[in-house]
């Protein structure tokens, strides 16, 4: 059986390693799969993951007003089209066809020759 790591020691390693569950696995000698079946059954596990990421978050959230602030336009534009699309500032792609089609083929009416009782008989008779 593999190194058995507490619970204290990996809410440790969570907090330190920001919620990046590669870098706390490589850390605790597990692999993914042993660490979200031990945060599915350990919800504190679980709760201190969602607050590791959610510093993260609000940590690149603090850099990206900052860039607002400085007027850096690719920011200012992410920002808008991901927090402001019920103000329309949304990506929008527009297509236009300006395609015709000129050829159009059509197919003549196809009828079969059935040939009448006399004609078989004719036909069985010339040869």
């Amino acid at each position: 059986m593999g190194y058995r790591i507490s619970n204290t020691k990996l809410e440790q390693l969570i907090t330190e390693y920001k919620g990046f569950v590669t870098r706390i696995c490589k850390a605790a000698g597990i692999s993914r799969q042993a660490f979200y079946a031990r945060l599915e059954r350990h919800p504190n596990l679980q709760k201190k993951l969602d607050e590791a990421r959610d510093e993260v978050i609000d940590f690149a959230e603090s850099k990206l007003l900052e860039l607002i602030n400085e007027k850096h336009y690719p920011s200012i534009r992410f920002y808008l089209e991901t927090q402001a699309k019920d103000k329309g500032y949304v990506i929008k792609q527009e297509i236009e066809n300006k395609h015709t089609i000129d050829s159009i083929v059509e197919v003549p009416e196809m009828t079969a020759h059935e040939p009448t009782i006399e004609e078989i008989r004719e036909e069985t008779t010339e040869h």
